[in-house]
């Protein structure tokens, strides 16, 4: 039962964090009338990350054994997206 919970919190905090994301999209884009093409790259990105990490989670636990290397492959994966994010956005992003 308590994994239940920790699962349920999770998809709380995803979903969350999903109506955050579009709300910075939209602070970020200088001409808030391109949000919805911004959104649909950003999805697509998400979404087919979303559909390979599962599988590459399989090789390398197949590879390895056990999740480790897979956490801390996910892990390095945070810490550098967050790093990107932090350098790269300094002002609005102009669509052309």
């Amino acid at each position: 039962m308590p994994i239940l919970a920790v699962l349920s919190l999770s998809l709380c905090c995803l979903i969350a964090a999903n109506g955050a994301n579009t709300a910075m999209l939209a602070d970020m884009l200088q001409d808030g009338q391109k949000i919805g093409s911004v959104t649909g790259v950003t999805l697509t990105f998400s979404n087919a990350l979303g559909l390979t990490a599962p599988i590459l989670t399989g090789y390398i636990v197949a590879w390895t054994g056990n999740f480790n290397m897979a956490w801390y492959l996910c892990a390095v994966a945070l810490i550098v997206a967050g790093l990107i994010s932090l350098m790269t956005v300094r002002k609005p992003i102009v669509m052309e």
